[in-house]
């Protein structure tokens, strides 16, 4: 889309992919939005210049008064499964997310976490909680049974990936930076809108599935990488003399 620039095939089905997406759950209906903005803003190589602005940019400054409108009068509509959509028009979206954590219902997997919106410090501070939760739950003194050995692994191997995805972008350049950089706020966006309405890890497991592809294709390579260093170190300690272990030092710096 971005490589040819302006309204094109790929714009079109991009933007189909995302309301089709947003019919089939009520926290996808307000995504699909920060997905089009998103993906419209998003650049593989920033504008330079006073006035050369990006076509998709401008596109998105015309479209967006409509889509404002739009927005309004369907939230004012009486149709079942927008009540997400309502009360993010109406900056109420932390009180839906609140309300519907609330009234979950309690599993033996809930982990306890509320959103608490007593004061701004309070929610970005349950926020952060309810989101490390929902990353890294269940935590080894949770384990209760072997379907939680199971999750515990998921979550250790979630934070490896995440850690090696970071570092991957971290240490790309060019192109690879802007996609990889990109990858990383989706999973970050997609999975923080789930976590508001998840309460226990269980589910979390389900949700989890639609953000785990972006860890598998940012973090693998860098995982594997780590992996192959350190049984090239484990071997050679094992096979070889002490004058080859510095030599093989000396290679690694």
């Amino acid at each position: 889309m971005h490589l040819q620039g302006g309204v094109n095939r790929y714009f079109v089905f991009m933007t189909l992919s995302a309301f089709v997406m947003g019919l089939f759950h009520k926290g996808l209906i307000v995504y699909m939005f920060f997905l089009v903005g998103i993906l419209m803003f998003f650049s593989l190589k920033p504008s330079t210049g006073l006035f050369k602005v990006k076509k998709m940019r401008l596109i998105f400054c015309l479209i967006m008064p409509f889509t404002i409108v739009a927005l309004v009068i369907s939230s004012q509509l009486s149709i079942s499964g927008l009540g997400a959509l309502s009360s993010f028009i109406n900056f109420e979206g932390a009180e839906f997310a609140a309300n519907y954590r609330a009234h979950s219902v309690e599993a033996r997997a809930t982990y306890g976490v509320e959103l608490n919106l007593s004061s701004l410090f309070s929610f970005f501070k349950s926020s952060v909680v309810l989101y490390v939760y929902y990353l890294f739950s269940p935590f080894p003194w949770q384990i209760r049974n072997a379907m939680d050995l199971y999750a515990v692994f998921e979550s250790l191997m979630r934070f490896v990936l995440l850690y090696y995805s970071v570092k991957q972008w971290l240490s790309a350049k060019g192109d690879q930076r802007q996609l990889q950089g990109l990858m990383i706020i989706l999973f970050l966006s997609m999975s923080f809108l789930w976590a508001l309405g998840t309460t226990n890890y269980g589910t979390a497991i389900r949700h989890h599935m639609l953000t785990w592809w972006i860890l598998v294709v940012l973090g693998v390579p860098s995982f594997m990488d780590a992996l192959k260093h350190i049984f090239f170190i484990v071997y050679h300690r094992k096979h070889s003399s002490p004058v080859s272990l510095i030599n093989v030092s000396n290679f690694d710096k």
